[in-house]
C-alpha cells in the first residue's frame, strides 16, 4: 500500500527504506535538486524528484500540509493539489473509444512558477460550462495526476478529482496576475491572435464543407455585433457544431480567436482549434433589432459591387428565370449531395436513403437605377412563389419546371421586394446575382 506522506521526513524515511540509501545521502540529493531549480522548488517538492529518480513511488496525501506548485511536478505523481489561473480553455471534443462515447476538455493552467494543460473528462467538462469557468477563472485542483507525453508534462483530474472555482479576494497573490484579453468589436484588427470577444449573435449561415487538397473540413459562418461594430465571423470544424445550436439574438463569448483580413480591407474574426465559444446571457449588449438596423445597407442596384455584404435593395420582379425549380439536400445537415448509383451521397453524413427537396429561383430585379439577377434558396424562395416545396413538388410531376414557372409568373411578376442579400459575380455569365438572405416586405403593385 502506498504511503501517505505529509512531509519532508515522512518521505525521506520511505526513500532511505526502499532505496538503501542513508538518510544523509537523500538529504544531500535533496539540496542539489533544490541548487538546480534555483529557488524555484521546495523540501518536499525536491524530495518527490529524488524519489522519482531512485526508482521509490509515493503518494502525496490530501492533507498534505503545503500545496505543490507547477515545477515541482513530476511524472508518476498523484493526488496532487494545485491552485492555479486558467490561461485558456480549449474547445471541448467528443471521442468514442472501443465503442464507448465520451468527452474531454483541455485547459491551460498555471501558477508563478510554470504552466502546463490540465485534462477533464466527462461529467467535469460540463461543469466548465455550469459554473461559468473561463480563462483567468482561478481553481483549485484536487486529487490529480501527473503523466507524459513526448516527455512534456500533463496533469489530469483524477476519477475522485474536484475543480474548485475560487475568488480572487480568496487567494490574494497566490497566483499570476490576471490578464485582459478582452476587445471590443472596433478595437479588432489583422494579425491579432487570443483575442475574446463578447457580442451578440446577428445572422447564422448553414455550415459546408470544405476541401484544400491536402484535408478536409467544414465550416459555418455568422456575425456579431456589440453597438461598437459588427464583424463576420468564422467557427471552424470542432466548433461548427456549437455555433450551431447558436440563434440570432443570443449573447456569446468567444475566446482564444485570431482576425484576419477580409475582402474590402473588413476584418474577420475565426474561431479555429485554440478557440472556445459559449453564451454569455448577462452582458449588457443592444438589442438584436437596433444592431440589424446598423449592419443592413440599403443600395440601388447601380451601385451593387461583387463582395457587397447584407445590402439591402427595395426591386420590382420583372421576369423569372428558366431554373430546375427544385434541387436535392441532405435531411440531416442540409449540405449538397451526389448521385451515386441509384441512391444519394452526402460527403459528411454518409449514404442518403431519401434527400429532402429545397427550392431554388431565379428572377430580374429591377429598382429603376439598374437590373439584377436575384436568388432565392429554400424559405426565401417560396415566399416570393407562394407556393412551398412540397405543392412544387406535386406540380413537377405533372409538368416541367419550365411550364410551372410560366403558370406562376403572372403571380410573381410585379411583386416589389425589399430584402438584403450578397453579391457575387456568376463565373459562367460574368453577371452581378444578388443572393437573398432575407426578405422582409413583400408588396404587389397592381397596373391600372
Amino acid at each position: 500500500m502506498a504511503e501517505l506522506l505529509e512531509s519532508k521526513e515522512k518521505i525521506i524515511k520511505v526513500v532511505c527504506e526502499k532505496s538503501g540509501k542513508s538518510k544523509k545521502e537523500v538529504e544531500e540529493l535533496i539540496e542539489k535538486k533544490k541548487e538546480k531549480f534555483s529557488g524555484l522548488l521546495t523540501d518536499s517538492g525536491a524530495a518527490f524528484i529524488v524519489a522519482k529518480e531512485l526508482g521509490v513511488k509515493l503518494n502525496v496525501a490530501e492533507g498534505m500540509s503545503e500545496r505543490l506548485k507547477i515545477s515541482q511536478l513530476d511524472e508518476g505523481m498523484n493526488n496532487i493539489e494545485l491552485l492555479v489561473r486558467v490561461y485558456r480553455v480549449y474547445s471541448p471534443r467528443k471521442f468514442e473509444k472501443e465503442g464507448k462515447k465520451g468527452m474531454l476538455c483541455n485547459l491551460l493552467v498555471g501558477d508563478d512558477s510554470g504552466a502546463l494543460r490540465l485534462t477533464v473528462w466527462h461529467n467535469e467538462v460540463k461543469k466548465l460550462e455550469e459554473e461559468g469557468i473561463k480563462r483567468n477563472s482561478i481553481l483549485l485542483l484536487k486529487n490529480c495526476y501527473v503523466s507524459a507525453f513526448n516527455k512534456v508534462l500533463q496533469l489530469n483530474l483524477g476519477y475522485n478529482g474536484e475543480i474548485i472555482l475560487r475568488k480572487e479576494k480568496e487567494v490574494g497573490k497566490e497566483v499570476p496576475a490576471e490578464k485582459d484579453y478582452s476587445k471590443k468589436l472596433d478595437e479588432l484588427k489583422a494579425g491579432m491572435d487570443e483575442v475574446d470577444v463578447t457580442a451578440r449573435v446577428l445572422r447564422i449561415f448553414p455550415e459546408r464543407a470544405f476541401s484544400t487538397g491536402e484535408r478536409e473540413g467544414k465550416l459555418i459562418n455568422f456575425s456579431l455585433g456589440d453597438g461598437t461594430a459588427i464583424v463576420r465571423a468564422t467557427a471552424w470544424n470542432e466548433l461548427t457544431e456549437e455555433v450551431g445550436k447558436l440563434s440570432p439574438g443570443e449573447i456569446v463569448r468567444a475566446e482564444g480567436a485570431y482576425t484576419k483580413e477580409g475582402l474590402k480591407g473588413n476584418i474577420e474574426l475565426h474561431l479555429g482549434w485554440k478557440a472556445r465559444v459559449f453564451k454569455n446571457p448577462s452582458a449588457k449588449i443592444p438589442a438584436l433589432n437596433e444592431l440589424l438596423k446598423k449592419e443592413i445597407k440599403h443600395s440601388s442596384i447601380e451601385k451593387l459591387n461583387e463582395g457587397d455584404r447584407d445590402v439591402e435593395v427595395k426591386a420590382t420582379v420583372i421576369a423569372l428565370n428558366k431554373s430546375s425549380l427544385l434541387f436535392n439536400v441532405c435531411p440531416q445537415c442540409g449540405g449538397k449531395i451526389q448521385r451515386e448509383g441509384e441512391g444519394f451521397l452526402c460527403g459528411k453524413c454518409g449514404e442518403v436513403k431519401e434527400p429532402e427537396k429545397r427550392m431554388v429561383l431565379s428572377f430580374e430585379l429591377d429598382d429603376g437605377s439598374g437590373i439584377i439577377k436575384g436568388i432565392a434558396f429554400g424559405l426565401m424562395a417560396e415566399k416570393i412563389l407562394g407556393v412551398n416545396a412540397i405543392e412544387a413538388g406535386k406540380m413537377l410531376e405533372e409538368k416541367s419546371a419550365e411550364e410551372v414557372l410560366d403558370g406562376l409568373k403572372e403571380g410573381i411578376q410585379g411583386k416589389v421586394i425589399t430584402g438584403d442579400g450578397n453579391v457575387r459575380m456568376n463565373p459562367m455569365s460574368n453577371e452581378k446575382e444578388l443572393i437573398l438572405n432575407n426578405i422582409s416586405e413583400i408588396t404587389f403593385i397592381e397596373e391600372k
